[in-house]
């Protein structure tokens, strides 16, 4: 009986959170930064076809990382869509054994699963404008650096000091910057845990001076200033690296996760406070030394290491945190309820503003009365408890996604934006009510007789999740696995050509493997090389003719994936274009100039955009035909005709 049991409970438990990572962890194939690390990745393998590309042309993340040699040995094997997909699911797997491992060391039973479906399923987000999250969801450095560095959290509790410090190095060597952020809180741990290591601090800015001021890598930039022009740069394409910059939302977020993480030392033992503690304290003194030494004082080294990224970790402890206090709470013999529901609303305040942090100051004084027995009993009916909390939490969604639905029900339910409407709203909204469900199941009826229609159920909801998993496009799929020479131009292109095709530089990179002109994905060096920046600046002046905006002066481009050329310009101005800029051998455009353009490539399956537009319509476009132009050629037409 008690086997049956047990084996019931496993697959049902194994169904629940495979299905939450799943659903909050879904493939699209290579984007974000996977775009990058593929591309550094090609390079390796490809350097005579690169050369000229703005995004390696005086240097890349690609130096301080080995990532994209070990990318590329597995992309001279497979190919890049099965080495991306492979990539990508053995760094989740890494990052999940890694959390498991973590937590089995201090958490069992229902606290363990309850814990890990909060790890899975609460919001990854950190830092400023929802740039990155721990756990991404494409192939990347990142999620192996943060996979070691809970290891190395983990062997820091069970006092393996040698084993974390292992962990930690290889970990800098594949994503410095995550590990840079760990280090730095693991160094208050040991601070708390052992206070006269603190006299370690003097020694080690010491150190940090000298290497600086003999200019030795990479500490090369600690008496060098970030001049006004590179600057303003930054600023506007990667204003996501100011905190100064970062919206009220970044903060009202950063805010409850500081306090959820605050009040979970509240219920801690001694080894988990310091944990907690640890997280705040350092995440909060990286954002000082960002602002102070980066912003302030604009010190090239500090805006380059980014040590406000120590963020990643405090949000992944914060969620431990969120499990510490929802397993108190639930022992609460009368206000369980009660202060779970206050807790779900709290998460769904963040988006009300200014407001949200008086309500999470609210549940931070509500945790402190918990954890001192405090609080008096409160009689409310469970079924008030529950309308309630629904009738504010529908209310909140209802309020997030206002535009979306009045734009739905404008096109009569039309199918196509229902359908980019459910991909665009995120899941965000909805991740805290499911989580108090899931943590209810868990904590009241694991432990019953778990029936066959909860088995079947649980099992339905994994299946559902695996169908929904992939969610590549068609064309992404053909990009990333396509080996006809003749597509793309491939064929027809010089070896060490650079081209303009639209916004997209995985275009460029992955299908007709050449340099890419310009992009703003390239733009995310900047910070790093001057060089880089003054040249991206200038490239983007050269193709100002084709564009709408000034990426250089709007920053709602920071927010945008990708540019838009206005083919409504490009029959008047792409001469002038090809005139100015004198790098650029070839333009792809889906606008056909009878008589000039040099190739036409029909690709089988479409390039399909669906374009959200500022008055709440929407429009969709599909691009089978593209058409190359020669500049260089045009170039020289002109100086013979001169």
């Amino acid at each position: 009986m008690d086997r049956s049991f047990n084996l019931r409970k496993s697959v049902v438990v194994f169904s629940i959170l495979a299905a939450l990572w799943l659903l909050k962890h879904p493939y699209y194939g290579i984007w974000h930064d996977g775009v990058l690390y593929t591309f550094l990745a090609l390079k390796d393998l490809y350097p005579n076809a690169y050369t000229s590309d703005l995004f390696i042309k005086f240097g890349s993340q690609g130096n301080f990382t080995l990532f994209p040699q070990i990318y590329a040995g597995f992309i001279n094997i497979f190919g890049i869509y099965k080495s991306a997909l492979l990539l990508t699911i053995a760094g989740q797997f890494l990052w999940i054994f890694a959390a498991v491992t973590l937590l089995r060391t201090f958490l069992q039973g229902k606290q363990l699963y309850i814990a890990l479906a909060i790890v899975f399923f609460m919001s990854a987000f950190y830092g400023g404008l929802h740039c990155f999250r721990y756990a991404e969801m494409f192939v990347c450095p990142r999620i192996f650096s943060e996979a070691l560095c809970i290891f190395a959290t983990a062997c820091i509790i069970k006092k393996r000091y040698l084993a974390s410090g292992a962990l930690i190095l290889v970990s800098f060597f594949i994503h410095p910057l995550i590990s840079l952020g760990a280090g730095l809180i693991f160094y208050i741990y040991f601070v708390l845990t052992y206070p006269r290591f603190l006299f370690s601090a003097p020694f080690l800015l010491a150190v940090v001076l000298l290497l600086g001021f003999f200019k030795i890598e990479p500490f090369t930039g600690l008496f060098s200033i970030i001049q006004p022009e590179w600057h303003q740069i930054i600023k506007i394409r990667s204003s996501f690296m100011l905190l100064t910059e970062w919206p009220l939302l970044s903060w009202t977020e950063l805010f409850f996760t500081i306090s959820v993480t605050a009040a979970a030392c509240l219920f801690s033992n001694a080894f988990l406070r310091r944990l907690f503690l640890a997280s705040i304290i350092g995440a909060c003194c990286g954002m000082l030394i960002n602002m102070i030494g980066g912003e302030l004082l604009k010190i090239e080294l500090i805006m380059k290491i980014q040590i406000w990224r120590a963020l990643w970790l405090l949000q992944f402890i914060s969620a431990i945190g969120a499990a510490v206090i929802i397993f108190n709470f639930l022992k609460e013999k009368n206000n369980k309820l009660l202060l779970c529901a206050f807790f779900l609303l709290t998460s769904y305040s963040i988006s009300l503003g200014v407001i949200s942090f008086a309500i999470t100051l609210l549940f931070f004084y509500l945790c402190v009365r918990v954890s001192r027995n405090l609080l008096p009993s409160v009689h409310i009916p469970q079924p008030a408890v529950f309308l309630v909390t629904g009738i504010i939490i529908t209310m909140i969604i209802l309020s997030s996604a206002a535009k979306e639905i009045s734009v739905l029900i404008d096109h009569n339910f039309n199918t196509q934006y229902l359908a980019s409407v459910l991909e665009a709203i995120p899941l965000d909204l909805f991740t805290p009510l499911i989580l108090f469900f899931v943590v209810f199941f868990f904590y009241f009826h694991l432990h019953q007789t778990i029936s066959f229609k909860i088995i079947f159920l649980s099992l339905a909801v994994l299946i559902f999740s695996l169908s929904v998993w992939d969610r590549q496009s068609p064309w992404s799929k053909m990009l990333e696995r396509n080996k006809d020479t003749t597509a793309f131009f491939r064929n027809l292109l010089p070896p060490e050509a650079t081209i303009l095709w639209d916004h997209s530089p995985e275009i460029s990179w992955f299908g007709a493997r050449r340099s890419s002109y310009i992009s703003t994905k390239q733009g995310s060096g900047i910070v790093f090389y001057q060089q880089t920046a003054l040249e991206y600046a200038k490239r983007i002046n050269h193709i100002l003719p084709l564009m709408d905006e000034n990426p250089l002066t709007s920053k709602g481009f920071m927010y945008k994936p990708g540019w838009e050329i206005n083919q409504n310009k490009f029959k008047s101005n792409y001469k002038q274009v090809c005139r100015n800029a004198k790098e650029l051998d070839y333009i792809v455009s889906t606008e056909n100039i009878p008589g000039e353009s040099l190739a036409h490539w029909h690709s089988k399956i479409p390039l399909v955009k669906t374009r959200f537009l500022e008055n709440g319509t929407f429009e969709r476009e599909a691009h089978q035909d593209f058409y190359l132009y020669d500049c260089s050629m045009l170039r020289e037409g002109l100086q013979k005709w001169n």
